[in-house]
């Protein structure tokens, strides 16, 4: 297999990707392997991705060349575990609107390790926090009246409990 390929965003930009890149994203892994893609075809669409968006992607990609793809049996065991080195500088660089593009991107291109540390970032954002804590640092509005929050409230009083 060629080691540099051609995408193009969805803002019709071109990247020349790295094998690294490709094995690293399942789905243009098996996309270029099926279809026997090499340097001299046209670029592959990737129309869900902006540049800026799949520049992030290399970026993790490249930062994590030397590894193999992790695990579902690893991402279960390391999923308490707290975010270090190199992956915590990299997705603290983000502002909320761009890790959740970035969510979306290792979902699309079906990477495993980018969309595992993504995700766990946001876990750890919401891990501690009130239900309102979490509306605000996500700006969600919340939609409910207030005898509709009275009856969640009567119905889930236990969790107010607290162990004798």
């Amino acid at each position: 297999m060629t080691t540099n390929i051609k995408i193009k965003t969805a803002d019709d930009v071109e990247h020349i990707i790295s094998q690294s890149t490709i094995n690293k994203c399942n789905i243009i892994k098996v996309i270029f392997e099926d279809c026997d893609f090499d340097e001299n075809d046209e670029a592959l669409p990737l129309s869900g991705i902006t540049s800026e968006v799949f520049a992030w992607v290399q970026l993790y990609c490249d930062h994590h060349k030397n590894e193999e793809n992790p695990t579902e049996e690893f991402l279960k065991e390391t999923k308490y575990d707290e975010i270090e080195g190199v992956d915590n500088e990299f997705i603290n660089g983000f502002e909320l609107y761009q890790l959740f593009d970035l969510i979306m991107a290792a979902n699309y291109l079906d990477c495993p390790g980018l969309l595992n540390l993504s995700c766990k970032k946001v876990a750890f954002m919401i891990k501690g926090k009130t239900p309102q804590e979490i509306r605000d640092t996500f700006g969600i509005e919340n939609d409910l009246t207030p005898e509709e929050l009275e009856q969640i409230k009567k119905g889930n009083e236990w969790c107010d409990e607290k162990p004798v």
